[in-house]
């Protein structure tokens, strides 16, 4: 007994160092494979998690969510640089389950990619301004209440916002419902709380438009009001 308990200790930080020392790539075929989910694993324990759309003749990325990954028995556990969440997902032989992630991920199979990657995360190589610090900012330079009104809000490139009345949000790629929950105010902030990985993110309401600080998928995009 003793015997065979070493060998599955020994399995086990053998298939996590593994897994730690080769970059890989496991993705997710969304939209009739014309958009595809793909989640990088660099060696170095950092991770991005991007939509490449492949509907038109250049191909467009958006990367959701980028940090620290770390490896917990048979689990990998992500931890966002940026809104300070944690995802995770099941390790399995030739792909991986997403267990606490974004919604249309959730208990979705995640394919292992064979081939290898050559570059650097790309959060590495951004200059992103801290997230608290721009909203402080922006608290100080909009001191009086600016109009808010429910509806749909549109962004390039297919992102969708929607607002309704019983205080929840949709956000869309497309078909692709990245983030829902519930939304409040508070002076010219709105705080929304995504359902599936329970963490808040932020929209600045400006002068006739709202700025994403941030949803998942862009960096200070501006949204105006569908009329």
């Amino acid at each position: 007994m003793r015997k065979k308990i070493i060998l599955l200790i020994f399995f086990v930080l053998g298939f996590n160092s593994a897994f730690s020392q080769i970059s890989k790539v496991y993705t997710y075929d969304t939209i009739s494979n014309k958009v595809d989910c793909n989640i990088f694993f660099y060696k170095e324990g950092v991770y991005e998690v991007t939509l490449e759309d492949y509907t038109d003749e250049n191909p467009y990325l958006i990367i959701l969510s980028f940090g620290q990954y770390t490896i917990q028995d048979d689990k990998i556990v992500l931890f966002d640089k940026y809104n300070e969440f944690k995802m995770q997902f099941v390790l399995k032989d030739s792909f991986i389950v997403g267990h606490k992630t974004y919604k249309w991920l959730k208990d979705k199979k995640m394919q292992k990619s064979y081939f290898e990657i050559y570059d650097k995360p790309f959060f590495q190589k951004a200059n992103f301004k801290n997230l608290a610090e721009s909203r402080s900012q922006f608290a100080k330079q909009n001191i009086n209440q600016n109009d808010f009104y429910l509806g749909t809000y549109k962004m390039q490139m297919d992102y969708i916002l929607n607002f309704n009345s019983c205080a929840s949000y949709q956000f869309k790629y497309k078909e692709i419902i990245i983030s829902e929950g519930t939304w409040k105010r508070k002076g010219n902030e709105l705080i929304l709380k995504d359902i599936e990985i329970e963490t808040p993110f932020y929209i600045l309401i400006g002068k006739e438009t709202l700025i994403n600080k941030m949803l998942p998928g862009d960096f200070n995009i501006e949204m105006t009001k569908v009329e």
